[in-house]
């Protein structure tokens, strides 16, 4: 009995033995194997790439009478299409609604009141621009029915959307290529919350099986000024929530990057394509160049644009 007892205790401990062995070896063993899948088929790249404010109505539009709307982009085309994707904020909805800015004072509500041609669409998707932001300060220029239309016409012309806050079908986008999967989260400081944003993040870091780059679309700030305090404070707190980077627009003007805690954050990109002109500062802008691999950022950098002297923007 006492041999039997033996025989089961030393089974009983062999199987122990094993099992802790195959739980502590694991991590390791799936690294090697992650590894050797490396050399089979090693990670691919994803470039993306994001611009500034996009606006063509008011002087836009009537110049694009004369020049077309694939005239504002012509000169940048050549380098947007180097990407895979790139995001651009659509500073404005798009429906078929005459234009209620052009011609109008400053002093005239109106005079900031967008709507853009369908037509003008085109132009974003010949150079490019693949994929636009809704979530910002002109968002309900003209009501919920401007918004749903605005949604329509961006799929009709052949491309995506996201920030839309009336369908939570389009709030947020995921964009998959390569195998790397990349999540881009709105916050809009008029319209929205930081709660929101915040939601979004943690929802996607709380499935188990995500595996991605999150990266925040924000639009923010005081106009024609760095960057304020209140920026800083969210775009760290969108970070310690899980965020992997930040891109911010609306002040018009180029504003500081920063790496806070090995990510990326360009506070604003200031205008891609608008009809402001009157100062050196509204008249440049960035572009986030940014190569993600192995669902991971591997870099991410600002490139300076200008809007030249027929009013096309150029990269520098």
């Amino acid at each position: 009995m006492k041999r039997k007892v033996l025989d089961l205790t030393l089974i009983i401990l062999g199987i122990t033995i094993i099992a802790w062995a195959i739980f502590v070896s694991a991590p390791t063993i799936e690294k090697t194997a992650q590894e050797i899948m490396n050399k089979i088929e090693p990670a691919r790249e994803t470039r993306i790439a994001f611009v500034g404010d996009i606006m063509m109505d008011r002087h836009i539009r009537r110049q694009a009478r004369n020049w077309g709307y694939d005239h504002f982009f012509e000169c940048a085309e050549p380098e947007l299409k180097k990407n895979n994707f790139v995001v651009g904020n659509l500073e404005g909805t798009v429906t078929s609604y005459a234009s209620v800015s052009e011609g109008k004072p400053q002093e005239d509500m109106n005079h900031f009141r967008f709507t853009m041609d369908p037509a003008s669409l085109l132009a974003l998707k010949n150079s490019g621009i693949n994929i636009v932001g809704l979530a910002n300060n002109h968002t309900y220029d003209f009501g919920k029915e401007g918004i749903e239309m605005t949604g329509k016409n961006i799929l009709k012309a052949g491309l995506k959307y996201f920030g839309n806050d009336i369908d939570k079908n389009f709030r947020t986008i995921a964009i998959e290529d390569n195998k790397n999967k990349i999540f881009i989260v709105p916050y809009n400081q008029f319209f929205g919350s930081r709660e929101e944003t915040l939601s979004d993040i943690q929802k996607l870091k709380s499935d188990f099986a995500f595996d991605g780059v999150i990266i925040v679309f924000a639009h923010w700030g005081d106009e024609y000024v760095p960057a304020n305090a209140n920026q800083k404070k969210l775009a760290h707190e969108f970070i310690d929530a899980g965020a992997d980077a930040i891109i911010g627009m609306h002040p018009h003007v180029l504003q500081e990057t920063e790496n806070y805690k090995g990510k990326f954050i360009a506070y604003s990109i200031g205008n891609f394509v608008f009809d402001q002109y009157f100062d050196e500062s509204v008249k440049k802008g960035g572009v986030i160049e940014m190569v993600v691999s192995d669902n991971k950022i591997k870099s991410a950098s600002l490139r300076e644009t200008y809007l030249d002297d027929e009013r096309r923007v150029c990269l520098k």
